[in-house]
């Protein structure tokens, strides 16, 4: 059966509390799983809209990068913008960690190749029945006050937002995140190595949805 809506929370946040508010909720999804959830492996994916890495929600997440490794967790997530690098370079880090994963944590990254995508909301889906949606990508989270939409129970929910995400997934580039890992993790060494491999281009390098140009709407 599924979970009722009343569990559903619309709320308006500030621009400078968003990430520590995602954190919140994050911690409880996280509390719930290591307590109830560790023997299911739905519980462990999670998805991912968001306009770039940089994102408070994006950076909830990657504040919690230790534990959603020791959980197991399979995340993918799909940025408009594959900027600024040393945002994304978090996750690339993220994704060279998960390599030495006992629990087997994942991560999967696609860039969204329709610019026309920049109008979907950001949202978040942890597990089968928790998810947030924010603001739509044409806007910056970073200096926006914002309606944003927490709930913590609601399966029906998540699921419809995990197949708003699953057809913009199919329609995007994916970013060659164990290449990049790979990359990262031996730059340090490589300046003594005479085989190492340039580091590949990410699709999307101006950090601009696939197919946009300077007329691109703000």
């Amino acid at each position: 059966m599924d979970n009722d809506r009343s569990s559903r929370q619309q709320e308006l946040v500030k621009h400078e509390e968003k990430q520590a508010r995602i954190d919140q909720f994050l911690g409880y999804y996280l509390d719930r799983l290591f307590a109830d959830w560790c023997d299911q492996p739905e519980q462990r994916k999670i998805t991912l809209i968001a306009r770039s890495p940089a994102s408070p929600v994006a950076r909830a997440l990657i504040a919690n990068a230790d534990d959603l490794r020791a959980a197991g967790s399979h995340l993918r997530l799909l940025f408009a913008k594959l900027e600024p690098r040393e945002a994304l370079g978090d996750w690339f880090d993220f994704a060279l960690s998960c390599r030495e994963s006992e629990a087997g944590a994942k991560l999967e990254i696609r860039h969204i190749a329709n610019p026309a995508m920049i109008d979907a909301h950001e949202q978040l889906v942890l597990g089968v029945e928790m998810s947030w949606t924010g603001d739509a990508m044409r806007r910056d989270p970073l200096s926006r006050d914002t309606i944003e939409v927490y709930d913590p129970c609601c399966d029906r929910t998540a699921r419809e937002s995990n197949l708003s995400f699953a057809g913009i997934w199919e329609r995007s580039r994916p970013v060659p995140v164990r290449d990049q890992a790979r990359a990262r993790g031996g730059a340090s060494a490589t300046s003594s190595s005479s085989d190492g491999a340039p580091t590949p281009p990410l699709p999307g390098a101006s950090g601009k949805p696939a197919g946009t140009n300077a007329a691109t709407r703000h």
